[in-house]
């Protein structure tokens, strides 16, 4: 059972939307624990109360935090349409040797 960082969109322009993204990682999450891994997923930060991703301070420590995380996963799944956060996950994923995989929005191989 390998250790999977799950990327997927976050930012949105209101907190509704950050909140449905919110959700929708952790059901990439489930995908990933149904296919045998166990997922990690960074979106948590964001819940309100944590962090706000509306502050750029506040945004900078839940990626930094996201990245930490990131280092101890074997692979980095991206789900859905690549931002520029999840393009700079995937990079240091790629210069740190993890395998990426890519996903549709409905968890399909892409």
């Amino acid at each position: 059972m390998s250790l999977v960082y799950v990327a997927a969109p976050l930012r949105a322009t209101t907190a509704t939307g950050v909140w449905l993204n919110i959700q929708n990682a952790f059901k990439c999450a489930g995908i990933v624990l149904r296919a045998g891994h166990t997922p990690l997923v960074a979106h948590g930060y964001a819940i309100p109360g944590c962090l706000d991703p509306f502050s750029p301070d506040q945004d900078a420590i839940g990626r930094a935090a996201g990245i930490r995380l990131l280092k101890e996963c074997r692979e980095v799944w991206c789900f859905g349409p690549l931002t520029p956060g999840m393009r700079a996950e995937v990079a240091f994923a790629v210069k740190h040797g993890k395998r990426v995989r890519y996903f549709d929005a409905k968890g399909q191989p892409a």
